[in-house]
Protein backbone atom coordinates (compact mmCIF):
# COMPACT_ATOMS: atom_id res chain seq x y z
CA UNK A 1 0.00 0.00 0.00
CA UNK A 2 2.46 2.75 0.46
CA UNK A 3 3.22 5.14 -2.20
CA UNK A 4 6.19 7.37 -1.29
CA UNK A 5 6.10 9.47 -4.45
CA UNK A 6 2.67 9.32 -5.34
CA UNK A 7 0.10 11.78 -3.62
CA UNK A 8 -3.43 10.02 -3.28
CA UNK A 9 -5.19 13.52 -4.14
CA UNK A 10 -4.11 14.50 -8.08
CA UNK A 11 -4.44 18.13 -8.88
CA UNK A 12 -5.52 19.01 -5.44
CA UNK A 13 -3.58 22.59 -4.95
CA UNK A 14 -3.35 24.61 -1.73
CA UNK A 15 -6.22 26.43 -0.79
CA UNK A 16 -8.63 24.29 -2.30
CA UNK A 17 -10.88 21.66 -0.54
CA UNK A 18 -11.50 17.67 -1.69
CA UNK A 19 -14.30 15.65 0.06
CA UNK A 20 -13.51 12.28 0.41
CA UNK A 21 -16.57 9.27 1.11
CA UNK A 22 -15.58 5.96 1.92
CA UNK A 23 -17.81 2.82 2.98
CA UNK A 24 -15.06 0.98 5.01
CA UNK A 25 -11.83 1.94 7.75
CA UNK A 26 -9.62 0.39 5.26
CA UNK A 27 -10.69 2.11 2.06
CA UNK A 28 -10.21 5.41 4.40
CA UNK A 29 -6.86 4.97 5.40
CA UNK A 30 -5.82 3.61 2.32
CA UNK A 31 -6.82 7.37 0.77
CA UNK A 32 -5.57 9.09 3.94
CA UNK A 33 -2.06 7.45 4.87
CA UNK A 34 -0.17 8.18 1.44
CA UNK A 35 -2.04 11.84 1.41
CA UNK A 36 -0.43 12.29 4.74
CA UNK A 37 2.70 10.27 4.03
CA UNK A 38 3.34 12.51 1.05
CA UNK A 39 2.67 16.09 2.80
CA UNK A 40 5.54 14.66 5.31
CA UNK A 41 8.07 14.38 2.72
CA UNK A 42 7.23 17.94 1.15
CA UNK A 43 7.87 19.21 4.61
CA UNK A 44 4.21 20.19 5.07
CA UNK A 45 2.50 20.25 8.60
CA UNK A 46 -0.24 17.64 8.72
CA UNK A 47 -3.04 17.55 10.57
CA UNK A 48 -5.65 14.68 10.95
CA UNK A 49 -8.83 15.32 12.42
CA UNK A 50 -10.56 11.68 13.05
CA UNK A 51 -13.96 10.80 14.56
CA UNK A 52 -13.90 9.32 17.69
CA UNK A 53 -15.98 6.87 15.75
CA UNK A 54 -13.42 5.79 13.73
CA UNK A 55 -10.84 5.53 16.39
CA UNK A 56 -7.96 8.47 17.03
CA UNK A 57 -5.42 5.70 18.61
CA UNK A 58 -6.40 3.28 15.41
CA UNK A 59 -5.49 6.10 13.26
CA UNK A 60 -2.36 6.98 14.89
CA UNK A 61 -1.33 2.76 14.75
CA UNK A 62 -1.97 2.87 11.39
CA UNK A 63 -0.31 5.90 10.55
CA UNK A 64 2.62 4.06 12.42
CA UNK A 65 2.55 1.32 10.48
CA UNK A 66 2.34 3.62 6.90
CA UNK A 67 4.35 6.03 7.99
CA UNK A 68 8.56 5.43 8.50
CA UNK A 69 10.19 7.70 10.61
CA UNK A 70 5.88 8.49 12.08
CA UNK A 71 7.53 8.62 16.03
CA UNK A 72 10.02 11.68 14.86
CA UNK A 73 7.07 13.99 12.83
CA UNK A 74 4.73 13.15 15.96
CA UNK A 75 7.36 14.13 18.35
CA UNK A 76 8.82 17.46 16.07
CA UNK A 77 4.85 18.81 15.64
CA UNK A 78 4.85 18.29 12.14
CA UNK A 79 1.94 15.36 12.51
CA UNK A 80 -0.72 15.50 14.78
CA UNK A 81 -3.62 13.13 15.03
CA UNK A 82 -6.36 14.55 17.36
CA UNK A 83 -10.38 14.13 17.84
CA UNK A 84 -12.40 15.57 14.96
CA UNK A 85 -14.97 15.83 17.68
CA UNK A 86 -12.70 17.89 20.30
CA UNK A 87 -11.73 20.34 17.76
CA UNK A 88 -15.66 20.66 16.36
CA UNK A 89 -18.00 20.27 18.81
CA UNK A 90 -18.90 21.44 22.02
CA UNK A 91 -21.02 18.79 24.15
CA UNK A 92 -22.15 17.62 20.71
CA UNK A 93 -22.95 20.75 18.91
CA UNK A 94 -20.78 22.31 16.19
CA UNK A 95 -18.70 25.44 17.75
CA UNK A 96 -17.66 27.46 14.87
CA UNK A 97 -15.32 30.06 16.65
CA UNK A 98 -13.44 27.17 18.67
CA UNK A 99 -12.68 25.39 15.78
CA UNK A 100 -11.71 28.37 13.69
CA UNK A 101 -9.54 29.49 16.59
CA UNK A 102 -8.05 26.01 17.32
CA UNK A 103 -7.96 26.41 12.70
CA UNK A 104 -5.51 29.67 13.78
CA UNK A 105 -3.90 28.39 16.25
CA UNK A 106 -2.69 25.25 14.02
CA UNK A 107 -1.20 27.81 11.71
CA UNK A 108 0.19 30.13 13.99
CA UNK A 109 2.17 27.41 15.48
CA UNK A 110 2.78 25.47 12.03
CA UNK A 111 4.14 28.80 10.61
CA UNK A 112 6.81 29.29 13.54
CA UNK A 113 8.08 26.10 13.39
CA UNK A 114 8.84 27.57 9.68
CA UNK A 115 6.49 25.04 7.80
CA UNK A 116 4.86 27.37 4.69
CA UNK A 117 1.99 24.71 3.71
CA UNK A 118 -0.30 22.78 5.74
CA UNK A 119 -1.80 19.72 4.79
CA UNK A 120 -4.82 18.77 6.68
CA UNK A 121 -8.36 16.53 6.43
CA UNK A 122 -10.90 16.93 9.38
CA UNK A 123 -13.86 14.23 9.43
CA UNK A 124 -17.16 16.30 8.68
CA UNK A 125 -19.10 13.32 9.71
CA UNK A 126 -19.37 14.62 13.28
CA UNK A 127 -20.66 17.52 12.28
CA UNK A 128 -24.95 17.35 13.11
CA UNK A 129 -26.95 18.05 10.41
CA UNK A 130 -28.44 20.55 12.11
CA UNK A 131 -25.05 22.16 11.85
CA UNK A 132 -23.95 21.95 8.22
CA UNK A 133 -24.84 25.16 6.96
CA UNK A 134 -22.76 26.79 9.61
CA UNK A 135 -19.53 24.21 8.52
CA UNK A 136 -20.55 25.50 5.64
CA UNK A 137 -18.81 28.83 6.07
CA UNK A 138 -16.39 27.53 8.43
CA UNK A 139 -14.86 25.63 5.08
CA UNK A 140 -15.10 29.04 3.63
CA UNK A 141 -13.13 31.08 5.97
Amino acid sequence: MRQADFDSIHNLVPGKHYYQFYKAAEDYFKIMLPFFFTGLQKGESCLWLVSEKMGVPKARLQAQAFIPDYLSYIASGQFRILSAENWYLTEGVFEEEKALKNAAAFMTNSQSQGYITIRGAGDAGVIPRTSWQQFKNYERK
